[in-house]
């Protein structure tokens, strides 16, 4: 998270939670926010739950639609908490969408079955 900038992406609410639908934004882009404020609500598989901005700034971009479906940690808001230029926030988006594949190329290796080679033990038994 950059010191100006910083993301706003699907949450993980649940252990099974693999994605949420974007049901209402409550702030536009522009618009002032707290930290703590509902910014938008999130549905779930179960139920639809209000997402609260963990910084005080202005909604700078809103990147997820209403009735869009993501997964967990997608990137669907950025809050600045200074004055920012347009380059700078793009470059911030470009690279949390960087570090999304990263992280998405980094499980697809650790998911892959690791190969388990048998190890042979002497014992010796009592006569």
């Amino acid at each position: 998270m950059s010191k100006r900038l910083d993301a706003v992406t699907i949450p993980k609410w649940g252990i099974e939670m693999t994605q949420g639908t974007i049901v209402a934004w409550h702030k536009d882009e522009g618009d002032t926010v707290k930290a703590g404020e509902e910014i938008v609500d999130i549905e779930t598989d179960k139920i639809v739950n209000s997402f609260e901005a963990r910084s005080s700034g202005t909604l700078v971009r809103i990147l997820a639609e209403v009735g869009e479906e993501l997964p967990v940690g997608y990137l669907i808001g950025v809050i600045a908490s200074e004055v920012v230029t347009d380059d700078a926030t793009e470059a911030f988006i470009a690279a949390q969408i960087n570090d999304e594949d990263a992280v998405s190329e980094e499980e697809t290796v650790s998911a892959a079955p690791r190969s388990i080679v048998p190890r042979m033990i002497a014992l010796r038994l009592p006569a």
